[in-house]
């Protein structure tokens, strides 16, 4: 949470003991910058996999290029009971892919799966913008439990977004 300022808000309020992991979603799905994570067995098994998930690590010192860490972890938590694909797909081409995609998970991660651990809560649950090329939604406002400073450049220009959060401006 580097790139984040917490408010006053009981983060008790987002616990939920059926779940291993509560994260959320913003425009793009999964958002891996903040997420609460309970001590288990399966939260355990779940830091594992995702640290040895190689495959998605980028190497680039291009601005915005990302580190890998989202993909790996939306890869990880794919879930092909529940997976989507384009409303015009033939049934037969989708249960062909839904098929291939588990047949992945299952190469990659071997049993693991998140089926009932984790709860998906809306973006500014916890994971609220500043400013994200002008969509209004999960943008911060005042009583929000925290702002995420995702993608807003470097040090200076999230420590002005910072001092005008703490000025209480609207977004």
């Amino acid at each position: 949470m580097a790139h984040s300022l917490l408010s006053t808000y009981a983060v008790q309020s987002f616990i939920d003991d059926r779940y291993d992991l509560i994260i959320t979603n913003d425009h793009q799905g999964l958002n891996s910058g903040v997420f609460l994570l309970k001590n288990s067995e399966w939260s355990r098994s779940l830091l594992a996999h995702w640290w040895n998930s190689t495959e998605f690590v980028v190497r680039s010192n291009q601005p915005g290029a990302g580190s890998g860490d989202q993909a790996a972890l939306a890869a990880l938590l794919f879930d092909p009971a529940n997976a989507q694909s384009h409303p015009r797909t033939h049934p037969e081409e989708r249960e062909r892919q839904l098929q291939q995609l588990a047949l992945e998970h299952s190469q990659r991660y071997g049993s693991f799966s998140a089926a009932g651990h984790v709860k998906y809560l809306p973006q500014c649950a916890f994971n609220s913008y500043v400013d994200w090329h002008n969509d209004p939604l999960g943008i911060y406002v005042q009583g929000d439990f925290l702002v995420h400073f995702a993608g807003v450049g470097p040090l200076p220009v999230r420590l002005r977004y910072f001092r005008q959060v703490q000025l209480g401006r609207q977004f």
